[in-house]
């Protein structure tokens, strides 16, 4: 809810009223509603804002921005409206009022003035036909919307102005966290999650106080997929198509991102739009020069950057320490936008302040160390997301393929469940919704009309990493360094020669490779991320009667990370002959 403010300076009620039609002069804001004009003002403050407080406050905004009803209600410069709409007329004419309308996205009276002044001027001219009347520029006009076009060939909605744009998004943006989220709403967003409920918990802290995440564990653990939900556990938001600064257009709306509310709670301004809050997903591909925002020569419009596109919502930077670019630069180019919630754009050489009032999320499926300190604390919340239970993956498996409209036999989910007998194979969600397209493609080319058991044997056998990691295979070193540096380490003990149990329970360890019992002692090898008070403190644990007497590096070698025998395996194996089946 909101908390209103006791007017701390003593002013009288007029001079508060005469401060109110200030800033609504400022901003070109009519008849706004009492509310915003508070937000404006500062007189309220943010308690703890419910969700559906939130979302109606979008409905407010939309309300005080009404409709122009004329070209000087646009609050953009006349002669850029005239000079666009002749643009319109030029390369789509003839052409008639109402289509002229559309693609400026405003009213026909506006169209209506706009064309007369343009006809007085000679520049458009109106024909009639059987489809009633049209315009098309005359010579003259051609004329000028090629000099026009050659400096702004941008030909689509007429852009808000960037005060309009700053005024709206500054009210929408104010007090939107920390937010009361229902606790149906949560389970809403995650009711297709399978498991990981300590990962929900923390995206829904998360999304409460606009706080950042670091999601980090092995391939196909769901890290994408839990992080494509956080969005929807945020308010709604309002955005311009397109933003006019200077001359310059920005695109601010992207279709690819922004999922457009339902047509009736749309403004009848055509040119904002109403989206949910935006989910920006971005990869590998991330580099420092789309963050900075490109300019499209084509569409003559500069594109707003993955960070001021995910303004309201969520920016998913995904595979970080895969892209091109350094991933340090590219987190270090994020910190300012994460931390101030705006950043600095360059439009046509100008720098231009937009909003960046997102949710970062990071996820990798390498090491939490690929991101420092610095980055950290500005995603402070961690999720890990390890191998899921097997029970989890067959439920994704069976759920992928009844959206496949594949029918199956029970003995098709059992043969699933069986194939993690072997310990090797790593429970995967990707193995999941992979192997239900695979079954599907079998199926349809065997003819039969059922997946079976046998199909799920052929399906997971021909999935390649499946295959590898049955040949024992570790398929988490392919692509990468092809090998490692493993220390020998003499350890000598007090006492007794330590028993086989407590060598084997050593050698169970990731970052253990080979146990040897000496006489009073044991010589282990361990890879380089692994210390010596680690390795210790990992045998004091496993036998707290163990007494350490001295430690010292024997040796060192590098380790293979992939056994290329094994690999040659999988080149002559047969159908099925991988999995034993």
């Amino acid at each position: 809810m909101l908390v209103g403010m006791n007017n701390q300076n003593g002013d009288s009620e007029r001079a508060a009223l005469e401060r109110r039609r200030a800033i609504l002069e400022k901003y070109h804001i009519k008849e706004p509603d009492e509310k915003v004009v508070e937000y404006a003002l500062g007189r309220y403050r943010s308690v703890i804002t419910t969700l559906d407080s939130l979302n109606k406050r979008v409905d407010k905004v939309i309300q005080f921005l009404g409709l122009p009803s004329k070209v000087e209600d646009l609050n953009i410069p006349v002669p850029y409206v005239e000079q666009h709409l002749l643009k319109i007329v030029y390369v789509h004419g003839p052409i008639k009022q109402s289509d002229i309308a559309s693609h400026a996205g405003v009213i026909l009276r506006i169209v209506s003035d706009v064309m007369s002044t343009l006809q007085d001027r000679g520049l458009v001219e109106f024909r009639r036909g059987s489809e009633g009347v049209s315009y098309a520029a005359t010579s003259r006009g051609a004329a000028e919307a090629r000099r026009v076009l050659e400096q702004d060939p941008y030909l689509g909605p007429l852009p808000v102005s960037y005060r309009s744009y700053w005024t709206a998004t500054t009210l929408l943006l104010q007090g939107r966290t920390p937010v009361n989220i229902p606790r149906y709403v949560a389970e809403d967003v995650f009711a297709d999650v399978i498991g990981c409920e300590h990962a929900k918990k923390k995206l829904l802290d998360a999304a409460t106080v606009g706080q950042g995440v670091v999601v980090y564990g092995p391939p196909g653990t769901g890290k994408t997929f839990i992080c494509s939900k956080a969005a929807g556990l945020l308010p709604s938001m309002l955005i311009p198509k397109y933003v006019l600064y200077g001359g310059k257009v920005v695109q601010l709306y992207d279709p690819d991102f922004h999922k457009p509310a339902p047509p009736k709670e749309q403004p009848k301004d055509k040119r904002w739009v109403k989206i949910q809050a935006p989910f920006v997903f971005t990869g590998p591909e991330l580099t420092l020069r789309v963050l900075n925002g490109e300019y499209d020569p084509a569409e003559g419009v500069y594109k707003a950057p993955p960070q001021v596109k995910a303004n309201g919502g969520v920016l998913l930077v995904d595979d970080i320490g895969r892209q091109i670019d350094p991933h340090h630069a590219l987190l270090d180019r994020l910190i300012v936008p994460m931390e101030n919630r705006k950043d600095i754009l360059y439009i046509g050489s100008i720098p231009v302040e937009f909003h960046t009032h997102f949710l970062p999320l990071f996820a990798t499926n390498l090491s939490i160390g690929v991101l420092d300190e610095a980055h950290l604390r500005r995603a402070p919340i961690h999720i890990y997301l390890g191998p899921p239970p097997v029970s989890h993956v067959v439920e994704v498996f069976k759920r992928s393929l009844e959206e496949l409209g594949e029918r199956f036999e029970d003995e098709a989910l059992k043969a699933f469940a069986s194939v993690y007998g072997d310990r090797r194979i790593k429970p995967s969600f990707a193995h999941a919704r992979d192997v239900a397209r695979m079954c599907q493609a079998i199926r349809i080319n065997s003819g039969d009309s059922v997946v079976t058991a046998d199909m799920v044997f052929k399906a997971m056998e021909r999935h390649v990493v499946v295959a590898l990691q049955s040949l024992g295979v570790d398929t988490s070193h392919l692509g990468g360094n092809t090998t490692q540096k493993v220390f020998s380490v003499k350890i000598f003990l007090v006492g007794e020669t330590p028993n086989e149990e407590l060598a084997k329970r050593l050698e169970a360890i990731d970052q253990v490779h080979k146990v040897f019992p000496i006489y009073n002692g044991l010589i282990v090898d361990i890879d380089e991320n692994m210390t010596l008070a680690e390795l210790c403190a990992t045998i004091k644990a496993m036998d707290n009667s163990v007494r350490i007497h001295e430690v010292s590096v024997a040796q060192e070698y590098m380790r293979p990370l992939v056994d290329e025998e094994k690999l040659q395996k999988l080149r002559i194996g047969g159908e099925g002959r991988a999995l034993g089946v």
